[in-house]
């Protein structure tokens, strides 16, 4: 008897032979084909990530032509249907502020109480394992039409935990100079699109969680991140939407551009990171995208209804991205410059810069990030004296890594990066000067081609 494993996506099940190799692709037929054999043969039409005429990044947002968004993806066909998984691990260890590593003992905040984080330590050290898997399951069978299932996950909450990692002078969900963990459930959706004719089509997009028409590509799924596993510190302004318990999208596609809109739960995910929530839908969207040549550009406008209740209200987000890809001899390099605006955060409108690059050749892959924003003295937790002052804050990362072994299906990449903050004199007192952080890390994830 043939052993077989059960993939259950978004309430569709499939039977897939585990006598097969593990990384190996089954055609519809039932033959298991090796990637050697895959690479040789015509995958046109099995890459479901264009269902809406480009290539898709997170949710139902572009990336520009060209970008290598599933170059560690695995394809299988099953019937009628399309199955893709990829994915990835990381084992690290991180220290933050390591130049200045000290604790403060703050006096009392704005509310006359003290502080939430009594000994607050601007820095600190991490071992952790960030890490997230996605199954997705195109339909062609409906004659034109086609309808996408993906689903994705995280064991964020057990291997990273509640207090999240830590990152210097990033906020938000109740954190300081820390990053929160993912949910385990970070999508689970369905997209339906329905062509008109050769140039334009309409689509509808539901998601519990999903991700509304907000910004641009999610950090981890951009290609111009490289093997930065860490998120943006403007990650609350740009794209912290990526996981939103409940959102409705409809979209509409002429040629290469597409208009979108989005309601959605304002809501940002709770500490509870294993549970499915729900509420009503009380926030909305809109997002315009345009592919040219090798780049994409979007803008978008959202009122997210209090994302976080016990932060600040309701907020109006604005964001615009140019993302760039291209190939240069053997060399793929991958830009994103992106902005974005939080309106009646804390009361404020506050302002975040990003542009980051990265370039991929065979096994080794170089990364740069840099970042410029804005942080209320209240959000990083400082005295009643600054609780409502702004500062501008500047993070620049520099990484490498390369893949040295390859097993079983598996790519094991080893990286490492470093990171320099710099902010006003004022906070001095609180992170000392010229913050300095790195990390080394451990990348495995599977070696599937491109298709």
């Amino acid at each position: 008897m043939k052993l077989s494993t059960l993939i259950i996506l978004s309430g569709t099940t499939f039977l897939i032979p585990l006598s097969a190799p593990i990384f190996a692709h089954v055609m519809p037929d039932g033959t298991v084909m090796s990637d050697d054999e895959m690479a040789g043969m015509n995958m046109e039409g099995m890459d479901h990530t264009e269902i809406l005429s480009e290539p898709m990044g997170s949710g139902t947002s572009w990336v520009p032509d060209g970008s290598p968004v599933h170059n560690h993806a695995l394809h299988f066909a099953a019937g009628e249907w399309m199955l893709m998984t990829h994915g990835e691990i990381t084992a690290r260890y991180t220290g933050q502020n390591l130049n200045n590593q000290s604790k403060w003992h703050p006096g009392p905040t704005q509310t006359g109480a003290t502080s939430l984080h009594p000994e607050l330590e601007r820095g600190g050290s991490n071992i952790d394992a960030p890490n997230w898997a996605m199954v997705s399951a195109q339909h062609d069978g409906f004659g034109e039409d086609k309808l996408l299932l993906r689903t994705m996950v995280s064991l964020d909450p057990l291997t990273i935990g509640r207090e999240g990692y830590p990152l210097l002078f990033q906020t938000g969900e109740g954190l300081v100079d820390r990053q929160h963990a993912h949910d385990l459930f970070m999508e689970l959706a369905a997209l339906y699109s329905h062509p008109i004719n050769e140039e334009q089509q309409v689509f509808f997009y539901f998601g519990l969680p999903g991700e509304p028409a907000i910004g641009p590509t999610a950090f981890m799924h951009r290609t111009s991140a490289g093997g930065n596993a860490e998120a943006p510190l403007a990650h609350h302004f740009q794209d912290a939407t990526h996981i939103t318990y409940g959102v409705a999208t409809v979209g509409y596609i002429y040629d290469r551009t597409k208009a979108e809109v989005s309601t959605f739960r304002g809501r940002e995910p709770d500490a509870d990171r294993w549970n499915i929530e729900t509420g009503a839908f009380d926030s909305y969207s809109l997002r315009l995208t345009q592919n040219f040549m090798e780049y994409s550009l979007q803008g978008s406008v959202a009122y997210v209804t209090q994302p976080e209740p016990q932060e600040h209200g309701d907020i109006v987000r604005t964001t615009a991205s140019l993302m760039r890809n291209r190939q240069v001899g053997a060399d793929n390099w991958s830009s994103s410059l992106v902005y974005g605006m939080n309106a009646g955060h804390h009361g404020k409108m506050l302002h975040s810069f990003l542009k980051e690059s990265s370039c991929d050749r065979e096994r080794v892959s170089l990364w740069a990030r840099y970042e410029f924003l804005q942080r209320l003295g209240s959000e990083l937790d400082l005295p009643i004296a600054h609780a409502e002052s702004e500062f501008w804050v500047t993070a620049m990362t520099l990484g490498a890594g390369a893949t040295v072994y390859k097993a079983a299906g598996l790519d094991f990449f080893l990286g490492g990066q470093a990171a320099v903050n710099l902010s006003s004199p004022a906070l001095e007192d609180y992170y000392g000067k010229i913050p300095v952080s790195a990390q080394v890390f451990l990348k495995v994830r599977p070696s599937g081609k491109a298709m």
